[in-house]
């Protein structure tokens, strides 16, 4: 989103360390500049920064040089060395006046103080670098240094400023509140340790600035008004650089005589934060981009402050109704989901609407295939005006495969096909490998209250390889939403909802809960566990769990003797708990004799083994 810089300006040359050079010594000159994409403006413009902290180690790992000063950047210094010898230096740059740093006797690790710390303190900026280098004769190296620190901004809009003001509210003050700030940075790897749950304290918001963001990645900036504005070392517990989420987040707003406060903290979970960027939070939605003066509305932005591009690969917020993916799914395309995928309000496939014509949807007439490489995608809705849910749909028989994945959040649903279709183009085929639906919640909106939304739910032939789906909950109290009352009356909640007709596979997978509608037909195989598998009315579906499976309570009821279902336990299936209810004798129920089950209700009777089971039919 900002272009790097990197440039060096003219140099000052301090030589403290020029020494008389034999031949086997060089002289090793180090050019320092600090990384800075916005030089015009007082906030991240590194103008503060004036003292250069720096050690130098051989390959063993022994200091044989250090220093602390005072220093102008772009800097310049010159140490001697041995020729052909390794050498690892490490520059910490911070404003001289600010305490909060400290340097460890070995000059390895910076330990940061957050005792005290003030919001919108830009005197809290500071650079570092690592460099690995041999010495050569005339070795010049050109260092950028770059912050080690998360920025995280609040910006409200000029409109929204004015309107809180002339209602009597003008923010004179801001604080923060975060989780887990790292404590330590390790100046040679890089990586980050400890943990503190950290209060910037309220202090003055920052005068005539201005927060600049490209907010919908058009190549055109927007303006805010600077509300806050922090710097902290993300504890990302990887290796200090890579993306994390903040567990919980609040900020304070104050007028200038305490007299009114307001706090913003609903729709923050989960904001993403990351070394060198900046997470930028600003008004948005239906009402204008309001966060003073009406519902708050947030919406939480992710770009570089100088490391790259603003690309897929950085943590992008998906925010249309139209599919990501749609275009490349249409053309049998091969999709692979980047590291940082947050959507709200849009669907990495467009879903094809229920009883969907010809006319009506694209036709996903080719096969395709989403690989999600081992990364995440994460759903953040913001009320019911906002949901996102995906449906992956193949006809004509093509196969949609989502692997290598995991979804979070809170949303519609993750489906595989839907409902009705054009004839002769309703044979879904979906494939889901290595995908993790773990602890998301579901919004229920569908008008009749009789569709238990699942964290998955397969409108159509699914295949479900080594998945985990489990956790699934309900959003909010059931007194939040015109439909939620219906959901919770007629339903519990599922992980996963069998719909009618086609067949839905689980192979090798660990599955909380699955509720199988009316005509639905399940089966369980390989090494699968099941929780709990749930058939209220079944009419001519199917249940088979086959050997090695794993299902803890098994409960089916017919709708009546005249739609009898199926039930078959294979040979080396695992059942705790196998209830049939009201099934009747004309039911085809098949239980082989090499099937574990410790117990066994039907009409109310308990039956310890299959063979008493059996023989009362």
């Amino acid at each position: 989103m900002f272009a790097a810089v990197g440039m060096l300006l003219a140099t000052s040359c301090t030589n403290d360390d020029l020494l008389e050079l034999s031949g086997d010594k060089t002289l090793v000159t180090f050019s320092l500049g600090l990384e800075d994409a916005m030089s015009t403006r007082a906030i991240s413009d590194g103008s503060g920064v004036n003292k250069l902290i720096y050690a130098v180690f051989d390959s063993e790992g022994n200091r044989i040089a250090e220093s602390a000063a005072s220093a102008a950047f772009p800097f310049e210094k010159s140490i001697t060395l041995i020729k052909g010898e390794q050498y690892t230096a490490v520059f910490w740059a911070q404003n001289k006046d600010c305490n909060a740093y400290s340097i460890s006797e070995d000059y390895k690790t910076i330990t940061v103080n957050y005792d005290g710390a003030l919001n919108n303190d830009e005197s809290r900026d500071a650079f570092f670098k690592s460099e690995t280098f041999t010495a050569t004769e005339g070795t010049n190296l050109h260092v950028i240094l770059k912050r080690p620190f998360a920025q995280l901004n609040l910006g409200i809009t000029e409109a929204d400023w004015q309107t809180a003001k002339q209602l009597g509210f003008e923010v004179a003050s801001s604080s923060v509140e975060i989780k887990q700030a790292a404590t330590t940075l390790n100046l040679v790897e890089g990586t980050v340790g400890g943990g503190t749950d950290v209060i910037f304290a309220s202090n003055e918001i920052p005068a005539g600035e201005q927060l600049i963001v490209d907010l919908n990645c058009d190549g055109v900036s927007e303006q805010y008004k600077y509300i806050s504005m922090c710097y902290f070392l993300a504890n990302d517990n990887v290796d200090g650089a890579s993306q994390t989420t903040l567990d919980a987040l609040k900020f304070t707003l104050s007028s200038a005589d305490g007299s009114k406060t307001m706090d913003l903290q609903d729709g923050l979970a989960n904001a993403p934060v990351q070394r060198n960027y900046r997470t930028n939070i600003v008004g948005f939605g239906d009402n204008g981009g309001s966060i003073l003066t009406s519902d708050i509305d947030v919406q939480v932005s992710f770009d570089p402050l100088y490391d790259g591009e603003h690309t897929l690969t950085d943590a992008k917020v998906w925010e249309n109704y139209t599919g990501i993916y749609t275009e490349e799914a249409l053309a049998g395309k091969t999709i692979e989901i980047p590291a940082g995928w947050r959507i709200r309000n849009g669907y990495i496939i467009q879903p094809m609407p229920e009883n969907w014509t010809a006319d009506s949807a694209p036709l996903y007439l080719n096969s395709y295939t989403i690989d999600g490489k081992g990364n995440k995608v994460v759903f953040e809705p913001y009320g019911y005006k906002h949901i996102t849910k995906n449906a992956f749909a193949a006809a004509d028989g093509k196969l949609a495969t989502v692997k290598n994945v995991s979804f979070e959040g809170e949303h519609f649903g993750v489906f595989g096909g839907v409902y009705g279709g054009v004839a002769g183009r309703a044979n879904y085929n979906t494939l889901f490998e290595n995908v993790k639906i773990i602890n998301n919640g579901i919004y229920c909106y569908n008008e009749a209250g009789n569709i238990p939304m699942s964290a998955f739910s397969n409108l159509g032939t699914a295949t479900l390889n080594n998945c985990t789906i489990t956790g699934t909950y309900w959003v909010g109290a059931k007194d939040q939403n015109v439909y939620a009352q219906q959901c919770y009356d007629n339903y519990g909640i599922y992980d996963i909802f069998v719909p009618n007709n086609i067949l839905t596979h689980i192979n090798n997978s660990t599955i909380g809960s699955i509720n199988v509608n009316n005509h639905g037909h399940l089966k369980v195989s390989g090494t699968s566990t099941v929780g709990q598998v749930i058939a209220y009315a079944l009419v001519k579906g199917s249940i088979t769990v086959e050997d090695g499976a794993n299902v803890t309570e098994l409960n089916v009821e017919q709708f009546s003797s005249s739609y009898a279902p199926t039930v078959k336990v294979s040979a080396g299936a695992n059942i705790t708990t196998l209830q049939l209810n009201n099934i009747a004798k004309t039911s085809k129920i098949t239980i082989d004799d090499g099937a574990n089950i410790s117990k066994i209700i039907h009409k109310g009777v308990e039956y310890s083994s299959i063979a008493d089971f059996k023989s009362s039919l």
